[in-house]
Protein backbone atom coordinates (compact mmCIF):
# COMPACT_ATOMS: atom_id res chain seq x y z
CA UNK A 1 0.00 0.00 0.00
CA UNK A 2 2.90 2.23 0.55
CA UNK A 3 3.59 2.56 -3.17
CA UNK A 4 -0.53 3.70 -4.13
CA UNK A 5 1.58 7.29 -1.92
CA UNK A 6 5.36 6.74 -3.25
CA UNK A 7 6.97 5.20 0.08
CA UNK A 8 8.96 2.60 -0.25
CA UNK A 9 7.77 0.91 2.60
CA UNK A 10 4.86 0.50 5.10
CA UNK A 11 7.31 2.18 7.82
CA UNK A 12 8.05 4.75 5.79
CA UNK A 13 4.42 5.20 4.79
CA UNK A 14 3.29 4.96 8.66
CA UNK A 15 5.79 7.57 9.95
CA UNK A 16 5.26 10.34 7.00
CA UNK A 17 0.79 9.62 7.59
CA UNK A 18 1.09 10.15 11.36
CA UNK A 19 -2.66 9.76 12.91
CA UNK A 20 -3.63 9.95 9.54
CA UNK A 21 -2.03 6.30 8.87
CA UNK A 22 -5.45 4.54 8.93
CA UNK A 23 -7.59 7.02 6.87
CA UNK A 24 -4.97 7.26 4.21
CA UNK A 25 -4.55 2.92 4.24
CA UNK A 26 -8.11 2.37 4.02
CA UNK A 27 -7.86 5.12 0.92
CA UNK A 28 -5.50 3.38 -0.88
CA UNK A 29 -6.95 0.16 -0.87
CA UNK A 30 -10.03 1.93 -1.69
CA UNK A 31 -8.24 3.73 -4.78
CA UNK A 32 -6.56 0.06 -5.78
CA UNK A 33 -10.25 -1.18 -5.80
CA UNK A 34 -11.38 1.48 -8.07
CA UNK A 35 -8.35 0.82 -10.34
CA UNK A 36 -9.32 -2.89 -10.79
CA UNK A 37 -12.96 -2.66 -10.98
CA UNK A 38 -13.36 -4.52 -14.67
CA UNK A 39 -11.46 -7.21 -13.37
CA UNK A 40 -12.94 -8.37 -10.08
CA UNK A 41 -16.20 -10.33 -10.01
CA UNK A 42 -16.41 -8.78 -6.07
CA UNK A 43 -20.18 -7.96 -5.24
CA UNK A 44 -21.00 -4.62 -4.34
CA UNK A 45 -20.68 -4.78 -0.81
CA UNK A 46 -17.65 -6.54 -0.51
CA UNK A 47 -15.61 -3.77 -2.46
CA UNK A 48 -13.28 -1.54 -0.52
CA UNK A 49 -14.64 1.99 0.91
CA UNK A 50 -13.02 5.20 1.21
CA UNK A 51 -12.64 6.50 4.74
CA UNK A 52 -14.40 9.34 4.23
CA UNK A 53 -17.53 6.55 3.52
CA UNK A 54 -16.66 4.62 6.49
CA UNK A 55 -16.71 7.96 8.81
CA UNK A 56 -20.22 8.55 7.20
CA UNK A 57 -21.27 5.10 7.94
CA UNK A 58 -20.07 5.40 11.63
CA UNK A 59 -21.73 8.73 12.31
CA UNK A 60 -25.02 7.58 11.26
CA UNK A 61 -24.32 4.36 13.77
CA UNK A 62 -24.78 1.66 11.06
Amino acid sequence: MAAVYGYQTGDEFMQKAGKDYWNQLQDAYYKLDKENSDNTKLVKTDRAESSADVQKKNDKGN
